[in-house]
Formats: structure tokens, sequence, C-alpha cells
């Protein structure tokens, strides 16, 4: 994305558009705000809005990014001019009339207002957002309004969320009517094409049949002109492959065409899918704040975890082009983090030995990474009693044939009458039962420290 975005602007300055270069730099600052890398935004945001008349004459691009730099100050705290900064970018949006922008000044004003703790503003410009919202009746705007507002205002938060599920509901229906009627489509298109070029292929072939036999009679009647019908029949030998490759051509770019509207199907999936799931954790935090025995919010937080490596993937595929794989690093790296920041032990460290273009698969991802789950929570409750320092260390490579996982720590052990066919954990039976699914090699030691082995069939 940068480097396109890169070469968007090298482009814009060679033709000395001001309006381009604003987008391209606006987008780079936008694409390095999504990595979290704020210093780097804003010294794109910063770059955009020192260009020359931008808001004389681009008053809602001026807007915009005022808006993007007010938000990456706010995340990096330096809030001296955050509120007007966002103020003056709302007041712009509302003289022109711009609702979509608005919508967003109103949602993170919100977001804004909550992270001071000013509860009554956040929930003016929730309701505001939300309002806004519905009058242009904008699903994903609506959507992130409703979620927006379930957290600001808990008195109506189940009122929120069941309108946000029955609007997830309906817009999923949708999909699932449209995705029928495509493959119905597809289907009937298919053996359609199927049946026409079995056709063609009949009729190619009679016409090559029939020009061979009036070659041989042309050859017999009129040898004087065989260099004439030699030179027709290559003439027409091209024509002909020349059509069959053009169909050919056009076939490939209907399945491509094919191909990316179910990826995009697939895609939205995956988005409805993470959603929920984030819905279902949402559900779990409010428990959580219910009911204050610690034995009781220790499940749910592992429940939480367990939840967050399914979300983990889908988060992943949703941002990706090849939406069958995920980056095996990434993907385990931002697993263990959310599970560091539950227990938040400076004591344990974390190391991952895994290769930057390790792949995993979707179907094998979610019980690497409920495998993995398992046996770090494990590690930080049990392997390091009274605040032992130790350290735990993920391995994770493949070959043709199988993923190998290795998972250690270097706590206290198993005890000496440990025996796996007894033991009543859940999460080693998580661990036992994932891999047998799976059809995998299940290997555990407990002598020094704890060290699991796990193998995979690809």
């Amino acid at each position: 994305s940068i480097a396109y975005h890169n070469k968007a602007y090298s482009i814009a300055k060679l033709l000395n558009n001001k309006r381009l270069k604003v987008v391209s730099l606006n987008n780079l600052g936008l694409t390095y705000e999504e990595k979290k890398e704020y210093n780097t935004a804003l010294s794109f945001f910063d770059k955009a809005i020192v260009m020359d008349s931008l808001f004389e004459k681009y008053p809602s691009k001026y807007a915009r990014i005022l808006h993007n730099k007010a938000y990456c100050n706010f995340k990096l705290n330096k809030t001296k001019t955050v509120l007007d900064d966002f103020y003056k970018a709302r007041k712009i949006r509302i003289e022109i009339k711009d609702i979509s922008g608005e919508i967003q000044s109103d949602l993170d004003l919100t977001e804004y207002f909550k992270s001071i703790n000013n509860i009554p503003e956040a929930k003016l410009y929730s309701n505001r957002a939300l309002a806004l919202a519905k009058k242009i009746g904008e699903t994903e705007s609506i959507l992130d309004a409703l979620l927006v507002a379930s957290e600001i205002d808990k008195t109506n938060a189940t009122k929120h969320l069941a309108k946000y599920i029955q609007i997830t509901d309906s817009v999923t229906n949708e999909q699932l009517a449209y995705r029928n009627q495509f493959s119905i489509i597809e289907f009937e298109t298919q053996e359609k094409e199927k049946l026409n070029l079995q056709l063609q292929q009949e009729n190619t072939a009679k016409e090559l049949q029939l020009e061979k036999e009036n070659l041989r009679k042309w050859v017999l009647v009129l040898g004087l002109l065989l260099l004439v019908i030699i030179a027709l029949f290559i003439w027409k030998k091209y024509k002909a492959e020349a059509k069959a490759k053009n169909t050919i051509s056009i076939q490939k770019d209907e399945i491509e065409d094919q191909k990316n509207t179910v990826e995009k199907l697939q895609r939205e999936l995956h988005h409805r899918l993470k959603n929920n799931l984030s819905i279902i954790d949402f559900f779990i935090t409010l428990a959580k704040g219910k009911f204050k025995n610690k034995e009781y919010q220790d499940k749910l937080s592992e429940l939480q975890n367990r939840i967050n490596s399914m979300f983990a993937i889908h988060t992943q595929l949703i941002k990706k082009e090849d939406i069958t794989s995920v980056n095996a690093k990434s993907y385990i790296e931002s697993l263990t983090h959310s599970i560091q920041e539950v227990y938040n032990n400076t004591n344990i460290s974390m190391t991952h030995l895994i290769n930057e273009n390790e792949k995993l698969g979707t179907k094998l991802s979610f019980p690497i990474g409920l495998i993995i789950n398992e046996f770090v929570t494990n590690s930080y409750k049990y392997a390091f009693p009274e605040n032992m320092e130790g350290k735990i260390t993920i391995k994770l490579h493949s070959d043709q044939e199988n993923y190998y996982l290795e998972a250690t720590d270097n706590g206290i052990g198993l005890p000496e009458d440990f025996d796996i066919e007894t033991l009543t954990s859940f999460g080693i039976d998580t661990i036992k039962l994932l891999t047998e699914e799976y059809h995998g090699i299940f290997q555990l030691n407990g002598s020094q420290g704890v060290q699991l082995n796990i193998i995979l069939p690809r």
C-alpha cells in the first residue's frame, strides 16, 4: 500500500497537480495511522495541510486532514490542540454539508471525551453520530455508531446492541440471498458454457474436415492454383486460432470476475464473524463487571483469550487480498500479546522463533491458535509461582508435509507423578483433543520446565 501511494505521489508531483498530491499525502498518513505509527502519519498530514490555498480550494480535504492530524495527536497524548482541531474540522464539515465526515467527527469526539471520562459529552456526540447515520441511511455508519453508543450509554447498551444485531442479521440475510442467487446463475452459466464450447469444438472439427476434403479436390483438379489454396488455408486456420484464443481470454476474464465476487462475499463473511465475536467479547466484559469473584473473572478472561485467537484470524483475513492463509508470525505475536496484557506479569518474557514468510492455512490456523493460547495461559498461571522470572518460547516451521510447533517454558515443570491420561486440566485436554482432531502427533515433557511438541499434517 505504501509503495503504491508513494508512486501515486511521485506522479502527482510530475503533473504538478495539487489536489492529487494532497490525496496521496493523506492516504500515506492514513496507512501509517492504521499501523499505529502515529508520528510518521503526522509528518504526512503536516505536509499536506500547509499546501498553498488548500482550505480555500478544497475545504473538504482540509477538514479531513485536520481531523486526521488531531486524531493522531490524540493517540500520542499530545492533547494541547486536539479538541480545537476536532471542533474546527467538524465545523467546516457542517458548513459544506459533508454528513459522512460529520459522523466521523462525532464518533472520534465520543472516543476523545470517553478517554478523559467526560461521559455526558461522549453521550452527546455519540447520539449525534447515530442520528446523522440514521438520517442518511448509511448502514456501516449506523453499525459503528450503535457499537460506540453501547459502550458509552450503559443504561441502553442492551437496546443498542439488539438494534446492531438486527441490522447485521438483515444485511447477512440479504447477502445470503444474493449468494444463493449468484450460485444458481453461476452453475447455469457454467453448464451453458460447457455446452457451447462442446458445440464449437464439434463445428470446428467439421469445418477442418471439410476444408481438408475441399483441399484434396482442388489439388487434384486445379494443380495450378496450389499455392493460392495453401495460402487461403493458412489464413483461415490463423483466423480460427485467433478466434479460439479470444474466446478463451473472454472465458478467463469471466472466471476471474466470478472468483473476485466469491472472494468479496467470503471477505464480508469474515467481517461479520469478526463483529459477532466482538459482541460476544463485549458481553463477557459486561459479565466480568457484574461479578467480582476473582476465580470467575479469571475463567472469563481465559474464555476471552480463546475468542481473541479466532478474532485475530478474521481480522487478518479481512485485510489480506489472499483470504486462504494468514501470516503465522504476525498472527501468533498478536495472539500472545493479548494474553500478556491480561496477566500483566513483567517478570515473564515472550520469544517467537517464526520465519517472516511462514503462512498458515485457514483450516489449521484455528487449532494452532487455540493450542498456543492454552499453553501460554497455563504457563502464566502455573509455571512461575511467587513472581518467579521466566521465559516462554514459541517456535513454528513447516515443510511440504507438516507443521512443527514447539512451545516451551523454563518454569517449575510438571510434578513427578504427572500422568496425562488421568489429568483433568482443561487446557492440556484441549491441546490433546485438538491435536487428535487434526490427525497430529502430541508430545509433552515436564522434567525441566514444560516442553510441548506437536506435528500437524498440512
